[in-house]
């Protein structure tokens, strides 16, 4: 149809030239493209009356009902971030928007963002230790560790396997981004962090496993001798409570016999 419009705004000459209807100019060549470079160049507004896109036809809106409370729709969007991968800044895209706000219209509830998505991971996050710290409550657990490093950062990933139930259970404790050198105290420093806020003592660890990297070989090795130490420290206080508890005893039977 723009085409078409073009045309009718010029005079094609025997010679193959076109006449521009509106300014007189006579071009050499009566090409549409020609036609419609001298258009848009010269004569603005006329171009954009005809090349001027018709109103959009009316779309037709269905009603549709789905089940769905607001805790379902705020686990799907935590899902998004900590299952499928998806940035944080997903929920600010007009696509997103254009669905999430129909559904929290539906729900009644604020519009999702990243802030206060950002809030239902830590909520997520602090439910999750509190299981998995009831899990680990005097529970032997392996522990491996490994670390990655991609594009300047390095993360420490550290799990723990353990028996539950006569079944093999995989816990990933943590991921912690490594902002200081990765040296093995600070390896070292950085698992006793992570398992003390799942309440694991280091008597429950049985094993360790890593790659053979020197730092986290050294790391192994401190993490024995730390093993070690709070073993003879606790043999240490049961035979202060023995020799103690020997010594009552003691004192009891004296005071009986005199």
């Amino acid at each position: 149809m723009g085409h078409l419009c073009v045309n009718n705004q010029f005079e094609e000459g025997e010679d193959g030239s076109a006449r521009c209807k509106l300014c007189k100019t006579v071009l050499k060549s009566s090409k549409t493209s020609n036609l419609k470079r001298h258009l848009e160049t010269i004569h603005v507004e006329e171009y954009g009356a005809i090349f001027e896109e018709p109103p959009p036809t009316p779309r037709k809106m269905r009603k549709i009902q789905i089940e769905m409370d607001e805790a379902l729709f705020y686990e799907s969007c935590v899902k998004m971030t900590t299952v499928a991968g998806m940035p944080l800044n997903v929920f600010e895209a007009p696509g997103v928007q254009d669905v999430f706000s129909r559904i929290e219209s539906g729900l009644g509830i604020n519009h999702v963002n990243r802030n206060n998505v950002t809030e239902r991971i830590e909520h997520v996050a602090k439910q999750f230790r509190s299981f998995v710290r009831s899990e680990l409550k005097g529970k032997r657990v392996c522990l491996k560790m490994d670390e990655a490093s991609r594009r300047g950062r390095s993360v420490l990933g550290i799990n723990v396997q353990f028996l539950h139930q006569k079944k093999l259970v995989i816990r990933t404790l943590g991921l912690i981004d490594l902002e200081v050198a990765h040296t093995a105290e600070n390896i070292k420093a950085e698992v006793i962090k992570l398992i003390s806020e799942y309440g694991l003592s280091l008597r429950q660890i049985y094993t360790i496993t890593t790659d053979n990297g020197a730092n986290f070989v050294k790391a192994v090795e401190l993490l024995k001798q730390e093993i070690a130490r709070y073993m003879q420290m606790r043999a240490t206080e049961r035979s202060r409570i023995r020799i103690a508890s020997e010594m009552l005893l003691a004192a009891a039977i004296l005071r009986e016999s005199s």
